[in-house]
């Protein structure tokens, strides 16, 4: 007997085109492969929009931090308008308690800007109401790197008014 019958008869004398045994190995490799990719982009996506409102909270609370320490005293002090300029850290805001999915070591705070906005009411007429924008900026890294070399860096500001 040839090796080709041989091998026929043990498959139940089926060729190669009718056997189907490893039918259902290959389709779940093809289509496991794309459910699994789809699964982890909708993580690294959830991810990413996560990190965008932790960014933007970083961002209001540093606006509000600037707010409270820049002291103006517009009722104890009329004739000064331009308020102190403090700084802000990523520890003075507790930003690794209030949200643990930033990494402290790639968020940077930015100093805070100072905008003219509408003049004041009579007790002060000199001076004009005050904006503090704070701008924040967080190097995101993809845990899954769908595209090699990309590393976004995502940008958030909040604005201030007070007089």
């Amino acid at each position: 007997m040839s090796p080709s019958a041989s091998s026929r008869a043990a498959r139940g004398g089926l060729t190669l085109a009718q056997d189907r045994r490893g039918a259902t190995a290959v389709e779940f490799a093809v289509i496991g492969a794309i459910f699994l990719t789809l699964l982890l982009g909708v993580v690294e996506l959830g991810r990413y929009y996560f990190t965008v409102q932790s960014l933007r909270t970083v961002a209001a609370e540093a606006a509000r931090a600037y707010l409270v320490r820049s002291n103006l005293d517009l009722i104890a002090n009329p004739t000064r308008c331009e308020p102190v300029i403090s700084t802000v850290t990523a520890a003075d805001l507790q930003v690794a308690s209030r949200t643990p999915i930033l990494d402290v070591s790639r968020l940077t705070i930015s100093a805070p800007v100072f905008e003219d906005n509408t003049p004041l009411p009579s007790p002060a007429p000199s001076c004009t109401t005050r904006r503090v924008r704070a701008n924040v900026s967080y190097t995101f890294n993809f845990v899954v790197p769908f595209l090699p070399g990309v590393v976004p860096t995502l940008d958030a500001t909040a604005f201030m008014d007070f007089p």
